[in-house]
């Protein structure tokens, strides 16, 4: 929301539901502990809800979370998750950027340059990190299928500050999924007082 003179600030809640979902993993008669609720878990799991892309769906979707570190994937059937997997791939934005500087040689200042508007391609040093984990992401859409008759066609990549567009023409070219890469705020309604 916005705050004046101090730019915006994001407010995000988990959605009943999810919470009620979360308070079920709680150990009962004893307090909460702080592995009882990974909180960043869920903040990723919930913030797809508001993606146009994910209303459209209908609440089916599979959503692959890239992070510093890792890789997440989440699937939602009918608004509510059921599918939290974290990729065993090692993989992150910091190791696809680390392989995009050894394979093409480039310094850190222009690594973001490479992957979002560079004349080089950059597929064949990411190829080592994307495959493997693509190859996960097949794994957990064939659960989705199979195991709750979800069928997402276009899976939601989300996190990526550069390099979308190549992880969407890979995943396209190597294992024919089509990825779709939504801003973060896609959906995100901003009330404004006068």
């Amino acid at each position: 929301k916005p705050v004046a003179g101090q730019g915006f600030h994001l407010e995000a809640a988990l959605p009943e539901f999810q919470a009620l979902w979360l308070s079920r993993l709680l150990p009962e008669g004893r307090r909460p502990t702080a592995s009882s609720i990974q909180l960043h878990d869920a903040a990723l799991m919930a913030s797809v809800l508001a993606q146009p892309e994910f209303i459209q769906g209908k609440g089916n979707a599979l959503a692959v979370f890239v992070g510093a570190h890792d890789i997440h994937f989440a699937g939602y059937k009918a608004g509510m998750p059921v599918l939290w997997r974290k990729c065993p791939v090692p993989g992150g934005t910091i190791a696809l950027r680390e392989a995009v500087k050894r394979g093409l040689g480039v310094d850190d200042t222009l690594v973001d340059s490479v992957l979002d508007d560079s004349l080089v391609d950059p597929r064949s040093a990411l190829e080592p990190i994307l495959h493997p984990v693509l190859d996960e992401l097949e794994l957990s859409r064939a659960y989705l299928i199979d195991q709750h008759a979800v069928r997402p066609d276009r899976i939601l990549l989300m996190g990526l500050s550069a390099g979308a567009a190549y992880w969407c023409k890979y995943a396209q070219e190597s294992h024919r999924l089509e990825l779709a890469a939504p801003g973060v705020f896609d959906g995100i309604e901003v009330p404004v007082k006068p």
